[in-house]
């Protein structure tokens, strides 16, 4: 496959509190042909705290190789003719920072997903083959973000959203509507270099294909990082994955005969890295 592509971006400044950055981008590839892709966003610095942004943007994704050209000719066939896919994502921002090292943002996004390529199934042939979907996937949603830093060198971040992820009037499979996340990074004291990182998420539940919504649950994450000084470059971590063993369920693809799977419970990790 051919493939090239070229992007152009500027910005400008409007007043002393408002800016404009315009952008776009052009893509050709012998399988799919030419593409455009603009992006832009408009950026007011309402006072020295509080900024505010609208942002939009395309992109396309084409077929992979796989999805294309892949065919055993008993299961699944080939399908040269697939075309690209392609999203609209438009996004408004508020940011606040009432102190350097506290930030605050609410995020407001909607985008909208063409021509999807997903494995369906080839009537005349009687086999499975990547096609063109032309029923688009919309979502709306809403995102809260929370950052803050000490100077002792304690972290805390949060985010929570609300997402309705829906084609045909219908909420998408695997599609939780409300997640959240609340990372704590602290130092260990009197253990030089030693930090501590405990990660609380929180998963809704989320439609299968054949079946009823799987739960909702938490999962907590825990890690230690270190550098250790005795061996220049060489750093380690230990991490603790589901640390409370909790059982939870993923739903899977339409390639699979179940309907949803366990996922894995208490895992250990250590982590040794050397650079050089």
């Amino acid at each position: 496959m051919v493939r090239t592509g070229i992007y152009l971006q500027d910005e400008w400044r409007i007043t002393n509190t408002i800016s404009s950055t315009l952008g776009v981008r052009y893509d050709y590839n012998n399988w799919i042909g030419n593409r455009l892709s603009p992006r832009g966003a408009l950026i007011w610095q309402a006072t020295p705290t509080a900024a505010f942004k609208a942002i939009y943007g395309r992109a396309h994704r084409s077929p992979n190789s796989y999805e294309r050209d892949y065919g055993d000719g008993v299961s699944q066939i080939s399908n040269p003719g697939l075309r690209g896919e392609t999203i609209d994502a438009a996004e408004l921002v508020a940011d606040y920072f009432p102190e350097p090292n506290l930030n605050l943002r609410a995020s407001l996004y909607a985008w909208d997903v063409y021509n999807i390529i997903a494995l369906g199934f080839n009537p005349l042939l009687e086999a499975s083959q990547y096609q063109q979907t032309h029923d688009k996937v919309r979502a709306r949603g809403i995102e809260l973000y929370f950052d803050k830093t000490w100077n002792w060198g304690a972290r805390l971040r949060s985010s929570f959203g609300i997402q309705d992820a829906s084609q045909k009037g219908s909420h998408i499979a695997n599609s939780p509507q409300l997640l959240g996340k609340i990372n704590v990074l602290l130092p260990i004291p009197l253990m030089n270099g030693l930090k501590a990182g405990y990660e609380l998420q929180y998963f809704g539940e989320r439609k299968t294909l054949n079946g009823p919504n799987t739960d909702s649950y938490f999962l907590s994450n825990l890690n230690l990082m270190s550098d250790i000084k005795w061996v220049k470059g060489l750093e380690a971590s230990l991490a603790v994955y589901n640390l409370f063993n909790e059982h939870y369920l993923h739903p899977v693809p339409d390639s699979s005969w179940h309907n949803s799977l366990m996922q894995p419970g208490r895992t250990i990790r250590l982590r040794l890295e050397y650079r050089f």
